[in-house]
């Protein structure tokens, strides 16, 4: 089933702008919504990234959709593009989170290949940045990674379902520590 991504930061009757296309009005919608991006097959999450930019976590399309103010159509920028999962460099498989550094590399945890991937603004190509790409309840990896972010140090915090607990990484490192477990809550 196609789904639809509606943008909004109010209700209210009038749409007063689509997306920031002029920046200075409001971002708001009326009751039936303004539809910025379509064609998604189960969007779960989205980042805003450089130049306000919306990047979508398009689960079962197993890619990152990256859509620019003002625009019609939406550019693949990690994942497949004919939505077949994959654990290449290129490919994902169930990503369900997409975030940014402040450096401006995206981060996604590929869920079902239990790691975590980082890429740069101008390559499609991903590097693991935590986990094995097989799960596991070690340091070294991870199991079901559902969420990731970043802190201004570049640590990486990683909510590892499959374990029950989150995970930070330090940048370059082989191995995470725990920094928190369903028993710390």
């Amino acid at each position: 089933m196609k789904r639809m991504l509606f943008l909004f930061t109010e209700a209210t009757t009038t749409v007063t702008d689509i997306i920031g296309c002029i920046r200075s009005r409001d971002l708001r919608w009326n009751q039936t919504g303004v539809v910025v991006a379509t064609g998604f097959k189960k969007p779960l999450a989205l980042s805003i990234g450089a130049n306000d930019s919306i990047y979508v976590c398009d689960k079962d399309g197993h890619n990152i959709e990256k859509w620019d103010q003002c625009s019609s159509n939406g550019v693949v920028v990690a994942g497949s593009n004919t939505s077949d999962p994959g654990s290449t460099s290129i490919l994902l498989n169930h990503p369900e989170d997409v975030t940014f550094d402040t450096n401006g590399y995206m981060y996604v945890p590929d869920t079902d290949n239990d790691r975590v991937q980082r890429f740069s603004s101008d390559s499609n190509n991903g590097t693991t940045v935590a986990g094995t790409g097989t799960a596991t309840n070690t340091l070294t990896g991870l199991n079901k990674p559902q969420a990731v972010a970043v802190d201004s140090n570049s640590n990486i915090y990683i909510a590892d379902e499959g374990n029950k607990r989150i995970m930070k990484w330090v940048p370059n490192a082989t191995n995470g520590t725990i920094w928190l477990t369903d028993n710390d809550i």
